[in-house]
């Protein structure tokens, strides 16, 4: 009948889905390529494929569609959390894209700390102080910019994801530190890198 016909396609298409390799989209801060990069190559040598701005992203791409795409071609998204991460506006606004809004629809989020410093509660503040600094510096070249009829958008662009971070970061911390992060410091990669590799395997056959 109709109703075994329906029951027999979702398992084959539920089989079938077991036989395609998982899609593995890597976020991350730029001063953490070096981890990104072994991160990949873990995974890829498992049989994942993985998306990765230096080696998917095409010249002249729009950042924010690049990301966009990668999450909707990605079962799995994978944010490297670190210090470096946190303190960048543009990285920050990706990881509330990818963790906590509706784009990953029913994607998977992987958040991985390769640092704990985010852990440390006097981290919001210390970081506060850093965008304090870099705020000051940006406002001020505005201001000379200006006195000498020379545009200032570009500067803008930048002013507004800052304050867009600080005013993001309390909230942002606080949700990292309340979900499970796997740990792949240093010291933990190995033993990370494996548990990560697992629960790609175990929620791509799901």
């Amino acid at each position: 009948d109709i109703l075994t016909i329906q029951n027999l396609m979702r398992e084959h298409l539920k089989a079938a889905s077991k036989l395609i390799a998982p899609v593995v989209f890597i976020s991350y801060n730029h001063q953490d390529i070096e981890v990104a990069k072994r991160i990949q190559k873990r995974l890829e040598a498992e049989g994942f494929k993985v998306i990765r701005d230096e080696d998917s992203m095409r010249t002249g791409e729009n950042i924010a569609d690049f990301i966009k795409k990668s999450i909707r071609q990605s079962k799995f998204t994978l944010s490297i959390i670190s210090r470096n991460s946190l303190e960048s506006a543009w990285v920050s606004m990706e990881t509330i894209l990818t963790g906590f809004s509706e784009t990953l629809l029913d994607r998977i989020f992987l958040p991985v700390n390769i640092d704990k410093d985010f852990f440390d509660i006097r981290f919001v503040s210390e970081a506060s102080d850093k965008i304090d600094v870099k705020i000051g510096e940006i406002n001020n070249l505005i201001i000379q910019q200006l006195s000498k009829g020379r545009g200032i958008e570009d500067l803008q662009d930048h002013l507004s994801g800052l304050i867009k971070l600080k005013n993001n970061l309390p909230e942002i911390v606080g949700k990292l530190r309340s979900l499970k992060c796997t740990d792949m410091s240093v010291s933990e990669f190995d033993n990370g890198i494996q548990k990560l590799v697992d629960e790609i395997k175990k929620n791509n056959s799901d």
